[in-house]
């Protein structure tokens, strides 16, 4: 990846800190996947129709909610370039986590050779 994120790759007993709160990996996606409720789906239909895509969300997925976005899927049908034909699926918005390791400065222990190079360096020796 150009940024250096990488999706979050761990177990679901692994500890994520945020700012002074830690919480384990599971909790978290949990909590992530919960707030995702039908006003946040509700909320995504808005901004695609500020965006001028406008979707009958009882048509297309008549026996739930927004939500669906996020849970089972919208029924669709894909046409790819170059093929003859359409696929028909689902899309599905999935949310990840990513994670950009910082580069931590390496400090090298100081050597006990060090003072002996620095006096050849300055021609003490």
């Amino acid at each position: 990846m150009e940024d250096g994120f990488k999706r979050l790759e761990c177990n679901d007993n692994d500890v994520l800190a945020l700012a002074n709160d830690t919480f384990k990996v599971n909790r978290f996606k949990k909590a992530v996947n919960a707030s995702f409720n039908s006003s946040v789906g509700r909320k995504f239909i808005e901004q695609l129709t500020s965006q001028s895509i406008h979707l009958n969300m009882q048509k297309l997925h008549p026996k739930s909610s927004d939500e669906a976005w996020f849970n089972e899927g919208i029924d669709c049908e894909l046409l790819n370039l170059g093929s003859k034909a359409w696929k028909k699926g689902k899309v599905k918005i999935n949310i990840t986590l990513e994670f950009y390791v910082e580069e931590e400065e390496i400090i090298e222990p100081e050597s006990p050779l060090d003072d002996i190079r620095r006096m050849a360096n300055e021609g003490n020796f």
